[in-house]
């Protein structure tokens, strides 16, 4: 390919733009893959709520009156509200799971916390185990894509 010496610098970026958007498409892919796995992952290590009345319904008191509890608190609910998302902003791709039926539950279920009666609840680690690994498959990936390009 020639190229007239007035004209380098613009093949030079042409090239460069074209490596930048072929290396940055695969990343997004991977990080799409890992954040996948991370939320498979994540989801088969979450906890489920064991006890349920025998009517099938959970009661909860509120205003001083017990009342049936809505839906996302019936077993199964925290382990079945995991959810990825995945975006795409000023060049960069970001990816997480998180919960959203019981996102509020999550922090407390993966480090432990106080009971109302002030004994302590085990912490159920669920989420780190599932981020860690996601992390390093990442981080291998995108040098895998670095040093064949």
């Amino acid at each position: 390919m020639d190229v007239d010496v007035e004209k380098l610098g613009e093949a030079i970026i042409d090239g460069l733009n074209t490596y930048t958007e072929q290396v940055s498409s695969e990343i997004s892919k991977a990080v799409k893959e890992c954040t996948d796995r991370a939320h498979e992952e994540i989801t088969e290590l979450s906890p489920v709520r064991k006890r349920v009345p025998k009517s099938g319904v959970i009661m909860v008191k509120r205003g001083g009156v017990k009342v049936p509890a809505k839906e996302n608190l019936q077993p199964g609910a925290y382990k079945k509200g995991w959810i990825t998302v995945v975006r795409n902003y000023e060049n960069r791709t970001q990816g997480y799971a998180r919960n959203k039926a019981n996102y509020h539950i999550a922090h407390l279920l993966e480090l432990g916390h106080k009971a109302r009666n002030g004994s302590p609840v085990a912490a159920i680690e669920h989420i780190r185990k599932g981020q860690d690994d996601a992390r390093a498959e990442l981080d291998k990936r995108i040098k895998e894509i670095l040093e064949k390009e």
